[in-house]
């Protein structure tokens, strides 16, 4: 298993944000394709079509945008070369210590 992070300099997502779908919206068009429970949280379910063709060459998505939070907790990616799934599991709610941030020694940048 490699031990990788990946930086997003110019991501402006943050959890609680009170428009995500609209912000998601500037990159994607969103279609609601249902409602599904996900680790515990009732999450609205979305077809992701992205509007930059270099997004789209990247496969079609899914995401679970969780009602309560107000963030996808799962988003699922599938191309020619397979699916690619991402949930988040043990989620804890509220303020979070800084540790949890810092990138442990044995983990290498993931470059493009």
């Amino acid at each position: 298993q490699e031990k990788m992070y990946m930086e997003f300099p110019n991501a402006q997502i943050v959890l609680g944000d009170e428009d995500i779908e609209g912000w998601l919206s500037d990159e994607a068009d969103l279609k609601k394709i249902g409602t599904e429970t996900i680790e515990g949280y009732k999450c609205d379910k979305y077809e992701v079509n992205y509007k930059d063709p270099d997004r789209q060459a990247m496969g079609s998505s899914v995401i679970w945008i969780a009602q309560k939070l107000n963030f996808p907790i799962r988003g699922v990616t599938e191309d020619e070369d397979g699916k690619v799934t991402v949930t988040y599991t043990n989620i804890k709610e509220g303020p979070q210590d800084k540790a949890l941030f810092e990138i442990p020694k044995d983990y290498q940048k993931f470059a493009f």
